[in-house]
């Protein structure tokens, strides 16, 4: 039984890590996130944002078909410059 356990949490964070993104696309109006077979995750025009500090943000993805889609961006997956900017571009593009 605890073989059968650990296999399937194996499993599923096996599938987990798949589905995380791996590639950011930033767009002028668009953000667009890319799993690790080119699967798109997440596209949408960036509609709001949550940001502390320097580790973490959130970004709120508006879909052009209505619905929404979250995107957490730790600090520590993307350059620093990239955080920057995703950063200015999201409290701009939530404040308008």
């Amino acid at each position: 039984m605890t073989l059968a356990v650990f296999a399937l949490l194996a499993l599923c964070a096996l599938r987990h890590d798949r589905a995380q993104p791996v590639a950011l696309q930033i767009g002028r109006e668009n953000l667009t996130a890319w799993g690790r077979a080119g699967i798109l995750l997440a596209q949408g025009r960036i509609a709001g944002c949550a940001h502390w500090g320097d580790r973490l943000l959130v970004l709120i993805l508006k879909p052009g078909e209505g619905g929404r889609q979250t995107l957490l961006v730790p600090a520590d997956t993307v350059p620093p410059a990239v955080f920057r900017e995703l950063a200015v571009r999201a409290r701009r593009r939530a404040g308008a």
